[in-house]
């Protein structure tokens, strides 16, 4: 066999540039591996950052309605009071004038009982005006009693008017009872959709219950979608985060 040798300050420097060149090419690599893990390491904590920011923004938005739902339920509580306080006063007032119709009826009732007893010619000489008296206590004097609390413009679709949006939560019934169409001794349910077998102060106290239930609904719901949101959101954070550390993994094998 023909070898042809060359003298080694001839080869050496040749496989020398050859290396040479192939080095540079993996420091470059290298230079741009390290560049990346130093992105990865600066994208793994803004994930963490984004996350725990946007965090705080839901909380401030849920935070945002839970007040806006209480700032309704007090409003509404203060005009159902407001009504209370009116029409038990109404009644108030006419139960004051019943009082007066039955301290009248009673004096009349009493003289004329008087001059029944008293002496003929005495009862021949009063009896016209007393025949005056008692036609005149003989007219209508009655008096219609007030309204009670109207149950109906306070509860009617309460949650649909207050959130709107909230399609998933409340239902909205066009067709609805009105208690004070009835006897007052019926008892409507809570969504004013069914009947059962009372006085205003007790109406008043039981419209103020229902009213705290449905914000109560309201409120929880709330607090289900916040959960539900930040779940979401550190579900998302740590499948980005792992995805993250598999390719700092990668490129540190």
């Amino acid at each position: 066999m023909n070898h042809s040798f060359s003298p080694i300050n001839e080869v050496v420097p040749f496989y020398k540039e050859q290396l040479n060149t192939a080095l540079t090419s993996l420091q470059e690599k290298l230079e741009h591996a390290e560049k990346n893990q130093g992105e990865c390491d600066k994208t793994v904590q803004h994930i963490k950052t984004q996350a725990d920011h946007t965090e705080m923004q839901i909380k401030e938005e849920f935070k945002k309605l839970h007040q806006f739902l209480q700032d309704e339920e007090e409003a509404s509580i203060t005009a159902l009071r407001k009504e209370e306080e009116q029409k038990s006063q109404m009644m108030k007032e006419k139960l004051e004038e019943i009082n007066r119709q039955i301290s009248a009826l009673s004096d009349t009732i009493k003289d004329i009982e008087e001059k029944i007893d008293a002496s003929d010619v005495s009862f021949l000489h009063s009896f016209n005006a007393t025949m005056e008296r008692v036609q005149s206590s003989q007219q209508d004097t009655q008096i219609l009693l007030g309204p009670l609390i109207n149950v109906t413009d306070h509860l009617k679709n309460l949650t649909f008017r207050v959130w709107k949006k909230m399609q998933e939560l409340v239902q909205n019934t066009p067709v609805i009872l009105d208690p004070n169409t009835a006897n007052t001794y019926l008892i409507l349910s809570d969504d004013l959709t069914s009947l059962r077998i009372q006085h205003i102060k007790t109406q008043a106290e039981l419209t103020e219950q229902q009213i705290k239930k449905e914000f109560k609904k309201l409120h929880q719901f709330l607090q289900d979608e916040e959960e539900a949101s930040i779940t979401s959101l550190r579900k998302e954070e740590e499948q980005k985060s792992q995805m993250m550390k598999e390719k700092l993994e990668e490129m540190n094998g």
